[in-house]
């Protein structure tokens, strides 16, 4: 659609009106049969796609069809509403579904800040004659109020900021709560800032005890900082203003790790790494359904860790690289060191419910038992060895052991540390006490971690006797 004219109703409020042939019914580029539009709900909602600044756009013929679409003076859309201009160019698409009037309700309860006007003020145009209601709406000051349709029984309050701009003002919580409450069974309808329509949903169904379906509400909007452009400061810059959803999805989003650590269980970045890059084969070698399996290849090629370089064949990017490292694969496998260790955290609400460990409840054994495993035991002492210098070091070099002529170790990576301590420590002993399958380990560790058979001789392994309740 392009723009065909724009106008101002408030100082906060800019409707333009949208024509173009898609307003009617047209086949879309994949070739699908697109209805004419239509919107039959009050709180319609349809999703804005605009051009980027400094693009500019082929303008479509005016059509005959038109579509009104009121800006409220708030987030991305205002500044290209504010500088629109008849011929302008815009994409949309919805809306995706429409609600209509309940008729069964005794009388309606409207709240919404400045955001809910263009939808309450359609509400009451298509309220009957008759119909109670009564109406809450917030705005910044006076000259934000819009001339909305009067109708006998219904009771609209304007509440006013005062162009205050501190996140924790209620003014419309509180109207709605401190409100004379109407006799017979009410409809709710509730939209702007979410947290402000979250808190009255709450204070209606716990307060009020309307029950759930009788309380519409939208969370219009939340609040977040914003970051401009350098270019323009009208203009929000995408890389750095993230709202409070979009960083909250980042931070729950499960799909992603999921699918990295399948590829890694899977050896996908290993074979690719080896030559093996085509869908065909990567499925013959991990003996995985084709199919499903291109499915997980495309999506890692979503993610940068994959890139295709034809037909069905794909090569790891820098980050995918990274996945052949040993190490990082140890984290990710779950059969791998670091990787079987994490699989507790899938236990954590019930360690936070219960104050106790829950690794058996997610793996049939508790974490302890998995170390009795000897081979288990091999990889996570050995892998534990190599960061252990870093910590020994300084230890050794300061005056922490000055004077000490016995020491008793019990950690994993024991070895590492009692050859660091024996290095700087000419007369002292040292005595590791470990369990059953680190002792073992131990013993065929510590010729290989204390080479000098003078350094080796000063230190004994104690094994601890274990017992299983």
């Amino acid at each position: 659609v392009e723009v065909i004219r724009v106008t101002d109703l408030t100082p906060g409020m800019r409707p333009v009106t949208l024509g173009g042939k898609q307003l009617g019914e047209f086949t879309s580029a994949n070739g699908f049969s697109q209805p004419a539009f239509t919107s039959i709900g009050f709180d319609d909602h349809v999703r804005l796609v605009f051009p980027y600044p400094g693009h500019a756009e082929p303008v479509l013929p005016m059509q005959a069809g038109e579509l009104d679409v009121d800006f409220v003076k708030h987030g991305i859309g205002t500044t290209w509403a504010y500088r629109a201009q008849p011929g302008d160019r815009i994409h949309f698409y919805g809306p995706n579904s429409s609600s209509t009037l309940v008729h069964d309700a005794d009388w309606m309860l409207i709240a919404g800040d400045e955001t809910a006007i263009p939808a309450i003020a359609r509400l009451l145009e298509e309220l009957p004659e008759d119909a109670p209601a009564k109406v809450f709406l917030e705005i910044a000051d006076p000259p934000h109020r819009l001339e909305l349709r009067s109708l006998p029984n219904v009771e609209v309050v304007w509440l006013t900021r005062d162009n205050a701009k501190d996140d924790t003002l209620t003014v419309l919580r509180d109207a709605v709560r401190n409100s004379i409450w109407w006799e017979g069974r009410v409809f709710a309808w509730l939209a702007g800032e979410h947290s402000a329509v979250r808190d009255l949903r709450r204070h209606l169904i716990e307060e009020r005890g309307l029950s759930k379906e009788n309380v519409e509400s939208s969370g219009y909007w939340r609040r977040g900082e914003v970051v401009a452009l350098e270019t323009d400061g009208a203009v929000p810059d995408p890389e750095k203003s993230k709202t409070p959803f979009e960083t909250l999805h980042d931070l729950t989003e499960l799909v992603r790790p999921i699918a990295i650590r399948t590829a890694v269980e899977l050896g996908i970045p290993e074979l690719i790494s080896r030559g093996i890059t085509s869908a065909a084969e990567l499925a013959e070698r991990t003996r995985c359904d084709e199919r499903a399996l291109s499915k997980l290849l495309r999506y890692l090629q979503t993610v940068d860790i994959l890139t295709k370089t034809e037909s069905s064949h794909y090569t790891l990017t820098k980050v995918g690289e990274v996945l052949t490292n040993d190490f990082v694969a140890d984290t990710l496998h779950p059969s791998g060191v670091a990787g079987r260790e994490l699989l507790g955290i899938f236990g954590l609400t019930e360690s936070i419910r219960t104050g106790q460990p829950s690794y058996r409840s997610v793996t049939g054994q508790t974490f302890a038992q998995v170390r009795t495993e000897q081979d288990y035991e091999d990889r996570y002492l050995e892998r534990l060895a190599k960061f252990q210098p870093a910590l020994a070091v300084p230890i050794a070099t300061s005056d922490l052991l000055a004077g000490v002529r016995h020491l008793v170790i019990h950690s994993g990576g024991a070895g590492a540390q009692a050859r660091e301590f024996l290095a700087v420590h000419q007369d002292l002993r040292i005595t590791i006490c470990a369990l059953p399958a680190q002792a073992d380990w131990l013993r065929r560790d510590l010729p290989e971690s204390i080479p000098d058979d003078q350094q080796h001789a000063r230190v004994s392994v104690f094994e601890i006797a274990t017992r299983w309740v």
